[in-house]
């Protein structure tokens, strides 16, 4: 979870900071995240400007494994299609 946010979220935040370094820093990193994501967008022949969008998928893709992880840990595990799929009987 810390790792997510740091690549995720953080340079987003940093980039409302006071301070040249900070701000240039933040830019960097979102900069890089973008442009590494450019090859994937080009193989599926999608615009890049929805390269733009990384950031925000990365936080939802953290939210979503926050809540599976939380799923997990109270015992209702995955459901998918309606069904439902509980921890496994211990043998």
């Amino acid at each position: 979870i810390v790792l997510m946010s740091v690549a995720f979220i953080v340079p987003l935040l940093n980039l409302a900071q006071p301070g040249v370094w900070t701000k240039i820093i933040a830019a960097a990193s979102l900069l890089v995240m973008i442009t590494t994501y450019l090859p994937t967008l080009n193989y599926y022949r999608l615009p890049r400007i929805w390269s733009m969008t990384l950031p925000l998928a990365g936080f939802l893709y953290l939210l979503m494994t926050c809540h599976s992880a939380l799923l997990h840990v109270f015992g209702s595990g995955a459901s998918w299609k309606g069904r439902s799929y509980g921890k496994p009987p211990i043998a």
